[in-house]
């Protein structure tokens, strides 16, 4: 998905991207993996990491996107996935197939430097006694980009810190 830089002067050409590391205001401009130009950088939180993952070809609604998460999100996702084993909810298989799915390099590890500060700040901001959500709005907040989730707590946090938080354009 293409969209318009908010500032077309830190994108080469015509505004619409990909920069050459520079961030905007939609979504931090950098390269992929391989090399290739990705337009928008997304983070996910653990509830949109499992749901695209339960699913066969549940990340495709996030083609094109270089999606990113907190050190906190791996952990979130498995324990999430082996309770419900635990508790009957899942299958074994099942919870198995979305790990696998999840762990197949969709979503990249990020840890900038000034991360744990960030999410204390935000988490001071917003009122909250644990960090665990402030995790992903504090990486979004660093990288200038966007939360994806279907929390509706983080999605108001999101935008009462001026975050762009998405999840309807992307049907899982």
């Amino acid at each position: 998905m293409r969209r318009a830089c908010t500032n077309p002067s830190l994108c080469p050409g015509d505004g619409v991207g990909p920069g050459l590391g520079k961030p905007c205001r939609i979504g931090s401009h950098w390269r992929g993996r391989i090399g290739n130009p990705i337009d928008v950088v997304l983070v996910v939180d653990a509830n949109v990491a499992l749901t695209a993952s339960a699913q066969v070809g549940g990340w495709a609604a996030f083609e094109g996107e270089e999606l990113v998460g907190p050190p906190l999100l791996w952990p979130e996702v498995r324990s999430t996935l082996h309770r419900a084993v635990a508790q009957g909810k899942v299958s074994h298989e099942l919870a198995t197939q979305a790990l696998i799915r999840f762990d197949s390099g969709v979503v990249h590890e990020k840890n900038p430097r000034g991360l744990g500060q960030e999410v204390w700040r935000i988490a001071d901001r917003l009122g909250w006694a644990k960090t665990y959500d402030a995790e992903y709005l504090a990486l979004a907040s660093l990288l200038q980009t966007a939360v994806v989730t279907f929390d509706r707590r983080m999605l108001k946090a999101a935008e009462r810190l001026g975050l762009v938080s998405e999840v309807s354009q992307y049907p899982l």
